[in-house]
């Protein structure tokens, strides 16, 4: 399970990278630390509400195998919706 630090890492990296204006600013106001912070809390809780219904998913298959497949996907579809939506947006 990946953590709110290692989330909060990640953004700080895309913004350092893709987004250096807003890097720039958040840090020059003071307000880069807050913000990582924010977001890796963020990505984190994200995760554990989309793992969590997922793993609640009444469509889960009933055939065993299919069902073990499916529950071993669950966090790499969570992770990739998180970093999507929070960690590494496009429109940020």
């Amino acid at each position: 399970m990946p953590s709110a630090q290692a989330y909060a890492e990640l953004h700080r990296k895309f913004l350092k990278e893709h987004r250096p204006k807003m890097y720039a600013a958040l840090k020059k106001d003071g307000t880069l630390e807050q913000h990582v912070r924010t977001i890796g809390q963020q990505a984190l809780e994200r995760y554990e509400t989309i793992e969590g219904q997922m793993l609640t998913s009444k469509s889960l298959p009933q055939d065993y195998l299919a069902r073990v497949k499916k529950l071993e996907e669950i966090p790499h579809v969570a992770e990739e919706i998180v970093l999507h939506e929070i960690v590494l947006p496009p429109n940020a």
